[in-house]
């Protein structure tokens, strides 16, 4: 039982909507509330309660859409937001403008998945489709990608050196390969420990797999 939990549905003021908020409340066991118009939503001090908002994007558009993006980012820090009856391929899309987003459902999704769905967001758990998840997941490697990297400000030198390493190509072979001596191979994997605050080059191919 979500004691401490309060479902807001926005959506369009009809039977339709009624009908959904008493299944939600039969199958949730919270309190439910229906709310067609940013106005009826009254700003809220208590940091007890988690609130959820179930919006039907069907009913909001335009210039209701933004009006709800507004009130709802004004409310309290411990909201999240679901959003139902969305087209597929705009998933992705959605996450950017509703950043708040912690579920998505599809106009095909079924009365299950919504309550199934909204309890794993109760539980504090996210609920999008496999393909958003793997692209949400691609966009953060490819960040800390970029963070990384500038942070380790490896040459390029250093860089063709730990590609290297990662072959299990020993220092001699690193050398005869890019026509060094030994020793300049040495001294740039010296100056590749640091950077990349490792003590061998176990820890060093280890980051060059995950950032290189």
């Amino acid at each position: 039982m979500n004691k401490n939990s309060h479902l807001y549905l926005i959506s369009e003021d009809s039977i339709e909507s009624l009908a959904l908020v008493h299944f939600l409340k039969s199958h949730l066991d919270v309190g439910v509330e229906l709310l067609s118009q940013p106005q009826q939503l009254e700003m809220s001090q208590d940091l007890e309660t988690n609130f959820y908002f179930l919006v039907n994007l069907e009913y909001i558009s335009g210039d209701l859409e933004q009006e709800w993006h507004h009130s709802i980012n004004q409310w309290t820090n411990n909201t999240s937001l679901i959003l139902f009856n969305t087209d597929p391929e705009m998933e992705s899309h959605l996450l950017q403008n509703w950043p708040l987003c912690a579920g998505v459902f599809h106009k095909t999704a079924q009365k299950d998945q919504l309550i199934k769905g909204i309890q794993c967001v109760f539980n504090g758990e996210y609920w999008f489709s496999r393909s958003t998840m793997t692209a949400q997941l691609a966009s953060l490697r490819t960040r800390l990608h970029r963070q990384y990297q500038p942070y380790a400000k490896l040459t390029n030198r250093e860089v063709e050196i730990l590609k290297q390493v990662m072959t299990g190509a020993s220092n001699m072979q690193i050398a005869d390969a890019l026509f060094l001596s030994e020793h300049t191979v040495k001294s740039h994997l010296y100056n590749v420990f640091k950077k990349l605050k490792v003590k061998n080059r176990l820890q060093a191919v280890s980051w060059a797999r995950e950032y290189i």
